[in-house]
């Protein structure tokens, strides 16, 4: 169970005014890459994967925002592997999946490979007929 500050740095992910929203994102990855499997599970349940979703709409077209975020979901799903189904439900939810589709034609060689390890960990628990959408 997370305590101290992580739940509040997470929760400032949804905040209105984006300065803040950036920096909670960007501290969140920091903490994200340096959490154990049990701490990933705490985030995952403190519903960090939407958080980050929510971000990474909103910055979208932004490369240091996207390599962030993309590090985060990255390291979130090879930490947490039991939970892949969760995360790829969240992702789903707030059209992340999407998002990583369009990023994995970026003109950024990183932002695209990273994606596309993304979204190959995510398609072992992906429903068939997404499968087949993230395909073409």
């Amino acid at each position: 169970m997370l305590t101290g500050i992580v739940p509040n740095v997470v929760k400032n992910i949804f905040h209105e005014k984006f300065v803040i929203k950036d920096a909670a994102s960007l501290a969140t990855c920091y903490i994200i890459s340096s959490s154990n499997e049990a701490q990933i599970s705490d985030l995952i349940d403190a519903n960090v994967v939407n958080g980050l979703c929510h971000f990474f709409k909103l910055t979208e077209t932004e490369d240091r925002y996207v390599i962030a975020v993309l590090e985060g979901l990255r390291k979130i799903l090879k930490k947490a592997e039991k939970r892949v189904n969760e995360v790829y439900e969240s992702l789903d939810e707030c059209d992340g999946i999407k998002v990583l589709e369009r990023l994995k034609y970026r003109r950024n060689k990183s932002i695209g490979d990273q994606s596309e390890e993304i979204l190959q960990i995510l398609e072992k628990v992906m429903p068939k007929e997404d499968q087949v959408k993230s395909e073409l």
